[in-house]
């Protein structure tokens, strides 16, 4: 067998192979297929080497290929095994005679994938050979020989899955530096059958796009600007051919937005005007310093059906924010489906990563003229597309409508109302009185940080008696002040010490007026240093802050008020009585004398 390392390296006679299979087709191919074809071709010498029949009574060599069948589990880790049923192909590598048992047994190796790839891997791992008893009693039966259409490989591939995927890599980049062939995405063809087409068609196409104002696939552009049919030979290579094209010199103006099929362009203009002037793009409020590092801790994990609560922010720019821990989830394409169960429409949006929120939903809140605090819910169904619904009333329900302006990023209430089917949460929910409310602290919405602006939230909108919020509502009434995301609220409260989560009540955060600390408040009863003199030497300053100190001493004793004598009960009334007097002027008052001091009657000496 030719050894692992070889088999995916790939040489010129592989990409002449290749290149034959592409010259036989009438449509361009995957790479993973042509990795397939190629994988096969690479081991089709061992598919002529006989395979012999296991038997342990029966005499085998070095070298030879054994067929086994197997129905039984296998261990593939040290806690796990796996129930295998089917035939391989073994290859023997070393034969050991044991006298003692009067046999001969055969170390085997396996070069497939699957389950029996695990089990063999896991014993190499182990150090553990995999050995088959053989020639049983010396009695050196020859094995039966495998007819050719039972070889179980013509049915699998030749490789394991780890030098498949090397063996596809190597065979893309060994493509891409070759000019006979062309590619888009994971499709070849060669260079000889890429369709011409004309730069006055492209032009046209760019128009096509502008007046339907939205993505386009492109089996539409084919048919609609270059008119050609799908039963056209060359229709598969022609939607290739403008893809490559459009992507290769043409990417300023268009943008591939959908994998699907041959795939969807749209203009680089549509999407510049669909995040123009919306409240999604207003500058977000800092979160403080520590929340940052601490954020991607404090995730959780996403489980659908997802239920989110849609925000003024959101309503009024058309779009939806969504949670960060789908960002990986969301980077399979630009473009995605949002499909209504109940009207059995389609919907597409588009993923802007800059704020992680899908936008082009205005048409579905439109339609069902959406309030803040409603639920938008998706259900996953394929890696672009997603079920949605809303949650509704039986009534209509009348809200203010608002405006937004984004020179300013402030929300207007525009006096009139709209009713509407679609459902608030009652805990998120922005009431009018609310709301009338929040509107008139734009002035004081320029804090610090998200935690100031938590704090003013919180004293405005929470009971004085336990100043508390759900965080979904905390998050809800900042947005219309400040853009922020959900994910920074919650950290910001989880982080700051102001604010404690509720033990019994989940997703509440209550605050507490921050206390001073001893040491904070001996820092703020410590008078300030005075400074310096201005033009005079150390020795002076020194000097006239010693002076200064016993001017102020002085002071001091000469305010400090005469000790408080306490009279009998019947000097007090003559002192009232005194006091009421006409008093003479302060010229004429005698001098004072100093007073009295009373002392408590001695018993009498007898």
């Amino acid at each position: 067998m030719a050894q692992q390392s070889e088999i995916t390296q790939i040489s010129a006679q592989d990409l002449d192979f290749v290149h034959n299979i592409l010259a036989e087709a009438s449509e361009p191919l995957r790479l993973g297929e042509l990795t397939t074809k190629l994988a096969f071709e690479k081991t089709a010498s061992e598919l002529n080497q006989p395979i012999k029949k296991y038997d342990p009574s029966c005499r085998y060599e070095v070298g030879d290929l054994i067929y086994k069948e197997y129905n039984e589990p296998l261990m593939v880790s040290s806690k796990n095994t796996e129930m295998f049923t089917g035939a391989v192909v073994l290859r023997v590598v070393n034969k050991i005679p044991y006298e003692s048992y009067n046999c001969e047994m055969l170390e085997v190796d396996y070069s497939g994938g699957g389950i029996f790839r695990k089990h063999i891997d896991y014993m190499k791992k182990t150090k553990t050979q995999v050995l088959l008893p053989s020639n049983l009693d010396g009695q050196n039966i020859e094995p039966e020989i495998v007819p050719h259409e039972q070889d179980p490989r013509l049915h699998e591939i030749p490789l394991t899955e780890k030098d498949l995927k090397k063996l596809e890599r190597n065979l893309e980049k060994a493509l891409h530096h070759d000019e006979r062939f062309f590619s888009w995405e994971e499709w070849w063809a060669l260079t000889e059958k890429q369709v011409t087409l004309p730069e006055e068609k492209i032009e046209a196409t760019e128009n096509y796009i502008r007046e339907k104002q939205h993505s386009v696939a492109t089996e539409e552009i084919i048919q609609n600007i270059f008119d050609i049919p799908p039963r056209a030979k060359e229709y598969a290579l022609a939607c290739m051919s403008f893809n490559a094209l459009v992507h290769k010199k043409h990417r300023k103006k268009f943008v591939y937005t959908f994998p699907e099929g041959w795939g969807k362009w749209i203009l680089k203009e549509i999407l510049e005007e669909m995040s123009r002037d919306i409240p999604l793009m207003a500058p977000p409020i800092t979160p403080p310093e520590e929340v940052t590092p601490q954020k991607s801790t404090l995730l959780h994990q996403v489980e659908y059906p997802l239920k989110i609560y849609l925000g003024w922010r959101d309503i009024l720019s058309g779009g939806v924010r969504l949670p960060l821990a789908l960002k990986k989830e969301l980077s399979a394409a630009l473009e995605y489906i949002l499909e209504d169960p109940e009207e059995e429409k389609e919907y597409s949006v588009f993923y802007f990563a800059q704020l992680h929120a899908f936008l082009g939903l205005k048409d579905i809140y439109d339609r069902f003229h959406v309030p803040q605090g409603a639920s938008l819910t998706l259900e996953k169904r394929t890696k672009t597309r997603f079920r949605f619904w809303l949650k509704t009333s039986k009534k209509k329900i009348s809200f203010p409508q608002l405006t937004y302006d984004p020179a300013t990023d402030t929300f207007q209430k525009t006096g009139e109302e709209f009713f509407s089917y679609a459902l608030p949460n009652k805990i998120i929910h922005i009431d009018d009185e609310s709301l009338e409310r929040l509107l008139q602290l734009y002035d004081q919405r320029e804090v610090a940080d998200l935690r100031e602006l938590l704090v003013l939230i919180y004293k405005e909108f929470s009971p004085e008696e336990e100043r508390s919020l759900h965080y979904l509502k905390a998050y809800h009434l900042v947005d219309v002040l400040r853009r922020t995301t959900q994910e920074d609220v919650e950290a910001t409260l989880q982080l700051a010490p102001e604010f404690e989560e509720s033990e019994k009540r989940k997703g509440v955060y209550i605050y507490h007026e921050k206390v001073k600390t001893e040491e904070e408040l001996a820092v703020a009863e410590q008078p300030p240093e005075r400074p310096a003199a201005e033009g005079l030497s150390l020795s002076e300053t020194l000097i006239a802050q010693i002076l200064e100190e016993e001017r102020a001493a002085r002071e001091k004793k000469e305010e400090a008020p005469p000790e408080e004598v306490t009279p009998p009960p019947a000097a007090a009334e003559e002192a009232v009585e005194v006091g009421l007097e006409e008093q003479p002027a302060a010229a004429e008052q005698p001098p004072e004398a100093e007073a009295p001091v009373f002392r408590p009657a001695e018993p009498p000496k007898t």
